[in-house]
C-alpha cells in the first residue's frame, strides 16, 4: 500500500498542525477543522479534497474532550 491509499486523512491533519505550530496558533479539534475547511475551499485535486473531508470525520468522531487544547 502506498502512503496515498492508507493515510485516511492522517496526512491532512498532521499540515493542519503543522501549519498552527508555525503560525503559533492554539490547536483545538475545531481550529483544526476550521483549517482543512479552508483548504478543502481552495484545493483542486478532487484526491486532496478527498482526504481533507476523510481528517474532517476522523476529528468530527473525536471526543470532545478534543475541544480543548491540544497544545
Amino acid at each position: 500500500m502506498s502512503v496515498d491509499e492508507d493515510d485516511k486523512g492522517y496526512i491532512a491533519i498532521g499540515e493542519a498542525v503543522i501549519s498552527h505550530i508555525f503560525n503559533g496558533a492554539e490547536i483545538t479539534r475545531d481550529s483544526l477543522l476550521d483549517t482543512l475547511r479552508h483548504t478543502a475551499d481552495e484545493a483542486v485535486d478532487e484526491r486532496r479534497i478527498l482526504r481533507i473531508r476523510e481528517a474532517e470525520q476522523l476529528l468530527k468522531g473525536a471526543s470532545p474532550s478534543g475541544d480543548e487544547s491540544m497544545s
